[in-house]
């Protein structure tokens, strides 16, 4: 059995980026949006990576599930944090019926990614639920379930 070796490779994207801080949801609506739009019949949870100053270092999708559920473990977010060196997190899903209310699960799986991350030195930012003005009874088209960044 030979030893594998741990690495970390970034793809570049067509999507610009300010080299400014990521450090209000609505930014994380304006970089994400047109990514889960691809997909907009499934929940997806994506991963912002940051660094001290946090500047966005990249993104992964994590989790893709159905129309009304995804299905996750924070070990993997745990795991995308270490090996980008990551300062800290920001998780950015998506609501297919554009309702960005979160539920009763948005708020257990934020608790326990952020106590997952804690152990490992590493913030939670963020978690922001991404749906649709129109059918957001506040009228933003997203929820930010930690405030501003």
């Amino acid at each position: 059995m030979k030893i594998k070796e741990a690495y970390i490779a970034y793809r570049q994207t067509s999507q610009e980026c300010p080299d400014t801080a990521v450090n209000n949801p609505r930014m994380v609506v304006e970089l994400m949006k047109p990514v889960i739009e691809k997909r907009p019949d499934q929940e997806q949870l994506w991963v912002l990576l940051v660094d001290v100053r946090l500047r966005l270092l990249g993104r992964v999708c994590c989790f893709i599930g159905t129309l009304d559920s995804v299905t996750m473990h924070p070990r993997e977010i745990v795991r995308y944090a270490m090996l980008a060196n990551a300062h800290g997190v920001v998780l950015v899903h998506n609501h297919p019926s554009g309702d960005p209310s979160p539920s009763v699960q948005d708020t257990a799986t934020t608790a326990a990614v952020e106590q997952a991350l804690k152990l490992v030195g590493v913030a939670l930012l963020d978690h922001v639920v991404i749906g649709s003005a129109e059918r957001d009874p506040k009228g933003h088209g997203y929820c930010s379930l930690l405030g501003d960044l």
